[in-house]
């Protein structure tokens, strides 16, 4: 007599449970990852726009304004942008366009989140503008 086997064992079951929940917990660490990755991509793109904020507001003074600023400060933390603070620096240098030197002021708006500088942006100021 033939005996017909009908159904799924315990052991086949198990086995298909616990292949299921790897997939399922790497899909999981994928999606966490990913989210994490956004979040941080999020946070780089509003620091990267106060940046250019803070690079026009310092752009709109003159060559004289700026040159008697200094050479380096921090400036106020910004309101409403996850304790960004900016930090500026202005150094006095020579660009060579072609073989002509110009003179001018190099201007540096780094956004700072506590020890570290998420995004850096420069601009030159000719001297005389």
């Amino acid at each position: 007599m033939q005996r017909v086997e009908a159904g799924m064992t315990l052991l086949e079951v198990v086995l298909g449970v616990a292949l299921l929940s790897i997939v399922f917990l790497s899909f999981i660490n994928l999606f966490a990852a990913g989210l994490g990755a956004s979040m941080e991509s999020g946070r780089v793109s509003q620091a990267a726009l106060l940046a250019q904020e803070e690079m026009e507001l310092l752009r709109a003074n003159s060559y004289g304004v700026l040159s008697a600023k200094g050479a380096a400060w921090l400036g106020a933390s910004l309101p409403g942008s996850e304790n960004f603070q900016p930090r500026y620096l202005i150094s006095g240098e020579t660009l060579l366009l072609g073989s002509y030197p110009v003179r001018g002021l190099r201007l540096d708006v780094i956004i700072m989140q506590g020890d570290r500088g998420i995004v850096r942006v420069f601009s030159f100021v000719r001297e005389g503008s």
